[in-house]
């Protein structure tokens, strides 16, 4: 037994497997004897032969066994195939016994019970045509012989044997349980860990880009696709030279601030946040994940606003805390076309949006006056019926050869 293990150690061997071989193992000792005892106290024909016979049959089959099931591809299905030979043998022996009472009950206990535990009734039926065809091949090599007489000791062989395979399944459950157990416990801390992993890349990466890639659909954000998105940008309006009238402790306290209470609103909207340059954003709809157009723009309208809203609560914040200076933000928002994807080197990308309707959602947020919402009159068209707009005319944005018409919406209800 030892050598046969040792023998594949570095194998993978499922636990039916082992569990299978232990249970071969403790069979044949148990077996062994209480063949030995039917054949000796039966004074059975052919009584040398016979044991020569059994003592090989319960020497090799165990190890047989194992080898046949850890060299498969499928061991759950070899080990099955292995289990229908034990029926087969099982029949055998009980042949080389002429068929003394007990032996032969314990036996057909055994063969039932260990078929449905398997395979279930579909197959026992398969086990029970096993379990005859040994008994068959019995009869052609020793003849047939009934043994109708009762031993004590044959009787007590035959009670050790249905004890000794209740042990050995209660075993057997009691292992399968354990590793059960085990499993669990390894899945959930390995779920525990992806969580936290979830988590910790969300502080770097948009949550819906961490959900796909959790949902294993790497590809839909590492190639690119175009799409019809709504694009965001904002920025605060004369932040640079507020740097110079503040300490950098204050300033980046008053900015992490900030970019906190915007990656809320993101967040409460679905927006995808693609960049973060100093104190400006840029955040588009519609990608990875997607619901539809007027949806999209929207929800990046409403997102918009919370942010000039919360905007001003920092204000009566800061300004409590001796920043006098009010700050605003100015938004541009465009839907259009747009080539979205992984963007970068092998080692490093970023998920981003790219293309000319990119370009003029930036244009409109310089064009934007500070604390208001500048769209494209693509966008007005998806928003008209739900958030109010008023039209500012055309404008010229530089690198677009047409002038654009406008829109800004109305925060005065806010």
């Amino acid at each position: 037994m030892g050598e046969s293990l040792k023998g594949n150690k570095n194998l993978s061997v499922h636990p039916v497997v082992k569990i299978n071989y232990n249970a071969r193992l403790s069979i044949a000792i148990v077996g062994f004897i209480g063949i030995s005892m039917v054949l000796y106290f039966s004074h059975a024909e052919l009584y040398i032969q016979k044991i020569l016979i059994v003592f090989v049959i319960w020497l090799s089959w165990p190890h047989l066994a194992y080898r046949l099931s850890i060299n498969s591809k499928d061991q759950k299905k070899a080990e099955k195939r292995n289990v229908l030979l034990d029926f087969m043998l099982a029949g055998f022996l009980l042949c080389v016994m002429e068929f003394s009472f007990w032996p032969s009950f314990a036996a057909t206990v055994i063969v039932v019970g260990n078929a449905i535990m398997v395979g279930g009734f579909r197959f026992l039926l398969k086990s029970i045509t096993f379990f005859i065809f040994g008994p068959l091949v019995g009869f052609f090599l020793f003849g047939i012989d009934i043994n109708q007489e009762s031993y004590f000791w044959v009787t007590v062989a035959g009670v050790a044997g249905i004890l000794s395979y209740a042990a050995i399944l209660s075993t057997a459950s009691y292992t399968q349980t354990q590793q059960r157990i085990q499993v669990k416990k390894q899945l959930k801390l390995k779920n525990q860990q992806l969580q936290n992993l979830s988590e910790k890349l969300s502080e770097f990466l948009p949550s819906q880009l961490v959900d796909n890639i959790a949902d294993g659909q790497v590809e839909s954000v590492s190639t690119h696709h175009r799409k019809k998105l709504t694009l965001f940008f904002s920025d605060i309006k004369d932040f640079t030279k507020m740097t110079d009238a503040l300490e950098p402790e204050d300033l980046a306290k008053i900015l992490n601030e900030y970019l906190t209470e915007m990656n809320k609103i993101i967040n409460k909207y679905k927006g995808t946040l693609a960049q973060v340059i100093g104190d400006g954003l840029y955040i588009f709809f519609g990608a990875p994940k997607e619901s539809n157009d007027k949806d999209h723009a929207i929800r990046c309208l409403k997102m918009a606003i919370d942010m000039q809203i919360k905007m001003k609560e920092l204000n009566k914040k800061w300004f409590s805390l001796g920043i006098d200076k009010g700050l605003q933000i100015r938004c541009g928002i465009n839907t259009g076309m747009a080539t979205v994807g992984g963007y970068g080197s092998p080692e490093r990308k970023e998920y981003t949006a790219m293309g000319m309707q990119v370009n003029i959602a930036a244009r409109l947020e310089s064009a934007c006056k500070p604390g208001h919402i500048l769209i494209n009159h693509t966008t007005w068209v998806l928003v008209k019926d739900d958030i109010r707009c008023i039209e500012k005319g055309k404008i010229e944005v530089k690198g677009y050869h047409l002038p654009i018409k406008v829109y800004e919406v109305d925060t005065s209800h806010d």
